[in-house]
């Protein structure tokens, strides 16, 4: 019994903790002190600069991109990457949001 109790509180810790860090990550990011939005792309990025160069393009995806349609897809594609921090924010708040109004009304 002592044992299950210690274990949930260090449980219990350790899940505070990492939210904490995500929480942490995501700020940075917002407020542009970071190009990081969360532990796994520092991570990644640090695994991407130890990793060996890899190959050039071959020529056929340069041609597809001098196609219009191509290029206005493209350029369709980036506006949503454009503004990716304040919609990285709004789904997290959002997400939480819709949790909280449906969670069952008998939990605390």
């Amino acid at each position: 019994s002592r044992l299950r109790y210690v274990a949930g509180v260090v449980y219990r810790s350790l899940c505070t903790a990492a939210e904490a860090s995500h929480l942490l990550h995501l700020l940075l990011y917002a407020y542009g002190l970071s190009p990081f939005a969360s532990l796994s792309q520092r991570l990644l990025q640090f695994s991407f600069e130890h990793s060996p160069p890899q190959e050039q393009p071959r020529a056929g995806l340069e041609v597809l991109n001098g196609s219009s349609w191509i290029t206005s897809f493209l350029a369709l594609a980036e506006v949503p990457l454009q503004h990716a921090r304040q919609l990285l924010l709004l789904s997290v708040f959002g997400y939480r949001l819709l949790e909280s109004w449906h969670a069952p009304q008998h939990t605390p």
